[in-house]
């Protein structure tokens, strides 16, 4: 699926490469692989900070209260 369908069906804000494609939901943000999909919807902020840092997925669904405090948009 690619991002922009993702993003169509969540109505969420899209930031970068609409047609990149995602295999898979990562069952951890932690440990997503570039071709999954990181959900973070709670944690700190160096947390969240830390894990958009070394994940290796290069597409993320961050809830709208994290994303305003973590400003990576």
């Amino acid at each position: 699926m690619q991002l922009s369908q993702i993003q169509e069906l969540t109505k969420g804000i899209l930031s970068g490469d609409k047609n990149f494609s995602i295999e898979r939901i990562a069952a951890l943000p932690q440990s997503a692989k570039a071709n999954e999909l990181a959900l973070i919807f709670s944690g700190s902020v160096p947390k969240v900070l830390n894990i958009l840092e070394t994940s290796q997925a290069k597409a993320f669904v961050v809830n709208n209260s994290l994303q305003q405090q973590v400003k990576f948009l």
